[in-house]
């Protein structure tokens, strides 16, 4: 079921803007059909390849004025730049505020290193691949 906002009608979720960040094309498609089926609207749904092109667009976004994401789903392994180093660098950012963002980090790895590492950063969750449909729904859920 999909939340209302009392004062318009209007379905809070279709305001909120994703980012997915994963080197996997097959994944990104999935995510999007998932995050579409879940009431978000595909232009508030943004994708990058790797934690460097993720980087740009959030630098994008703020030199635009334009709002972050309220969800970013964030791989772990990836070319260029992976989701670690991406965490890295949001950490030590100064024009970048994330505080406000619901970042999980999403992975097949069921390595307690990888879990062990992530408990350094102020993520919101550690997802396990695939996500399903009802785990998506938590995810959007109201902060």
């Amino acid at each position: 079921m999909q939340e209302q906002n009392a004062a318009d009608g209007t379905d809070n979720r279709s305001l909120q803007t994703v980012l997915v960040v994963d080197d996997d094309e097959n994944w990104k498609y999935i995510s999007r059909k998932m995050l579409k089926r879940a009431g978000v609207k595909e232009e508030h749904i943004a994708t990058a390849k790797n934690g460097a092109e993720a980087l740009d667009l959030l630098h994008g976004l703020v030199e635009k004025g334009q709002p972050l994401p309220a969800v970013v789903l964030l791989d772990i392994k990836m070319p260029v730049l992976d989701g670690f180093g991406f965490l890295k660098e949001i950490n030590n950012s100064e024009t970048v505020d994330l505080s406000q963002t619901k970042i999980y980090l999403c992975s097949s790895s069921f390595h307690s290193a990888d879990r062990e590492k992530a408990s350094h950063y102020p993520i919101t969750g550690f997802l396990n691949k695939p996500l399903s449909n009802e785990l998506i729904q938590q995810v959007l859920a109201p902060m």
